[in-house]
């Protein structure tokens, strides 16, 4: 995964993107701008992993370009497709706020582009910010998120 940074075309779609995130679609447009500054753009190959199942998340993805398979284990050897992402869909959401395992693996199932919000990245925004901190935790209280991670 090659990361880029966004031009100013990427920075106006990841907007109305983030809309579309639970936890991101309530907040105010400054505190948006905070979160936007924290993504890359990463370029991917077919095949390529972004999540993993059953290992703790380490990002939140939307798809710019290309697809995305989510499959589930299915026994020791295989796995079943269980979710097709296109352009603009998400995943990962989870792993910024959430300590446990993945529920399913996520790969591309052809080249292309997706935004990638690193956890830590996340963390470390929250960290300086808190009022953002608070109301993103009030959020996800709300919506019964568990394992919200301790300290962000």
């Amino acid at each position: 995964m090659r990361k880029l940074p966004l031009t100013e075309n990427e920075i106006r779609d990841l907007y109305s993107l983030l809309k579309r995130v639970s936890f991101f679609a309530s907040i105010t447009v400054g505190d948006l701008d905070r979160v936007v500054q924290g993504f890359n753009k990463a370029v991917c190959a077919k095949g390529e992993r972004l999540i993993k199942e059953g290992v703790p998340g380490k990002a939140l993805y939307i798809i710019k370009t290309g697809k995305c398979g989510v499959f589930k284990k299915k026994g020791f050897f295989s796995k079943q497709l269980i979710a097709t992402l296109e352009p603009g869909g998400i995943c990962g959401e989870m792993s910024l706020l959430d300590a446990t395992q993945t529920n399913a693996s996520v790969s591309m199932l052809e080249a292309g582009e997706v935004f990638v919000y690193e956890k830590r990245d996340f963390i470390d925004m929250l960290s300086k910010n808190r009022e953002l901190e608070a109301q993103i935790r009030r959020l996800a209280d709300e919506r019964s998120y568990k394992n919200v991670i301790s300290r962000m």
